[in-house]
């Protein structure tokens, strides 16, 4: 027997897979899009939306902008201080457009602003380490931002979940194995927080209808950036660890680094070679992640935690919630096996991040951004979107950023904006929406962008259609 809800979502999805849309949301899928595949099966996503509508079948993070990224903004590259030392935004951001400012001026010009903004967006940020304090914000504001922003009127909160994965010690693992022993570990549990925090709050918390967005991204690049941190806090209790991956020679000279790095005392020398924290880290890490990689892959346990974390995604979107996440900003390394954990669910919407090169009227010069991650052939982006200087006003020093954390926000801004016009789309129809309405970008493998780049208006023009078919 259905529950009312239930019968009602069958009376939706029925009216949105048969011929009872309008002309205008046939006309939304006439271009063509080139064949690359959604993550679960090589069918061209295009010809699912319009098998849909056919009624044929009913389918089922980096902060700031690196050099490559300011150079190809003229205008961002020759910003000059204020006097008081602080970046002028304004002179720093004069000619950057975003994605999100010309979606709204397209919308609004389409007469699609109209409808309430009742759709919560829940941003799932755990606590960030020093380094990136600013991050939930900035995450929200690429939703949230009165000018540069895609909804700004649409509701958000953000979480900031219980991550018992930095609470791993090092040296709770001993032996010979301890490093491997504390990747799969480590791994496991940073899949296992996502999974009861989709369980135990997104599911049982949510609205019936709601976009969850994680923009932070774990893998073994996140583990090895744990292991860095942990060993640079205590390097005298790490130093067996130490001694074994990098050679007794280089961890002793690394120890006495780590002891200069954290006294803020201490006198470096001229011309030392390790006098950088970035270079100091960067020797451990590329030490450490090759064996990473090697004991995630081969572990049971994490093996667990991620079949536990497809079935809490699977939950969440058969009860009505779209999670959003982040692929990676892994993408210099060209290796799937550093794409997100997160991301490796068919239940979720993965997205990568490309760079509109200040032209969002202009589509033929986007191109992939150069450290989106990317996946493997069975698990990678849905889609792309932008995410190569996004203007920001959080953090008056970096007024841009760059990284797939903000592409996925463009992406549950649109969403939220979809459920808003209809919000008895399911997650499958959304996906299906999402994918088949994407542009590829040209000489761009579907590893690294999926369906390609989303189009936002025209996903939010099919959504209001579908809304009065389902009334009519």
């Amino acid at each position: 027997m259905t529950t009312p809800a239930e019968s009602t979502e069958s009376k939706t999805e029925k009216k949105v897979a048969g011929a009872t849309l309008p002309d205008i949301a046939l006309d939304l899928l006439k271009d063509p899009v080139k064949p690359a595949g959604p993550n679960a099966g090589e069918q061209n996503a295009q010809e699912t939306v319009a098998a849909q509508i056919d009624g044929q079948k009913n389918p089922c993070t980096i902060e700031g902008a690196n050099a490559s990224d300011k150079s190809r903004n003229p205008q961002a590259k020759q910003a000059t201080d204020t006097t008081d030392g602080v970046v002028d935004f304004e002179e720093v951001l004069k000619g950057n457009r975003s994605d999100g400012a010309y979606v709204r001026e397209q919308l609004t010009a389409k007469g699609l602003d109209k409808a309430p903004h009742t759709t919560p967006v829940r941003i799932g940020e755990p606590a960030w380490p020093k380094e990136a304090p600013t991050h939930p914000q900035k995450v929200e504001e690429s939703i949230k931002h009165p000018e540069y922003g895609i909804s700004p009127d649409t509701p958000t909160v953000i979480d900031q979940p219980i991550e018992k994965s930095r609470l791993l010690k090092l040296e709770s693992f001993s032996g010979p194995n301890q490093l491997k022993d504390f990747a799969a570990a480590h791994s496991a549990q940073t899949v296992r927080d996502f999974s009861e925090y989709i369980t135990n709050s997104v599911i049982t918390e949510t609205p019936s209808r709601a976009v969850v967005n994680y923009s932070q991204e774990h893998s073994p690049d996140t583990t090895a950036n744990q292991v860095v941190r942990l060993a640079n806090s205590n390097p005298e209790l790490h130093r067996d660890l130490l001694v074994r991956t990098l050679g007794e020679e280089r961890a002793n000279q690394w120890i006495a680094d780590a002891k200069m790095l954290n006294d803020p005392k201490a006198q470096i020398p001229d011309g030392h070679s390790l006098t950088t924290p970035a270079v100091h880290d960067k020797i451990l890490h590329q030490a450490v992640l090759p064996q990473i990689k090697d004991a995630v892959a081969e572990s049971a346990d994490f093996k667990t935690a991620m079949a536990d974390y497809r079935g809490a995604t699977r939950q969440a979107a058969e009860n009505g919630k779209v999670i959003v996440v982040a692929a990676g900003n892994q993408g210099d390394r060209q290796d799937s096996s550093i794409y997100s954990y997160y991301a490796q669910s068919e239940h979720v919407i993965s997205v990568g991040a490309y760079d509109n090169n200040n032209s969002p009227e202009n589509r033929a010069d986007d191109e992939i951004w150069n450290l989106s991650s990317p996946g493997s052939a069975r698990y990678h982006p849905d889609v792309v979107a932008q995410g190569v200087m996004v203007p920001s006003s959080v953090s008056p020093e970096n007024p841009s950023k760059s990284g797939t954390s903000y592409a996925a926000p463009f992406v549950s801004g649109a969403i939220a904006n979809m459920l808003d016009h209809n919000p008895r789309l399911s997650f499958n129809q959304i996906k299906t929406m999402v994918q088949g309405t994407a542009h590829p970008l040209e000489d761009v493998s579907k590893e690294l962008q999926g369906q390609g780049r989303i189009d936002a208006v025209r996903l939010i023009e099919l959504a209001s259609a579908s809304a009065k078919a389902d009334r009519s």
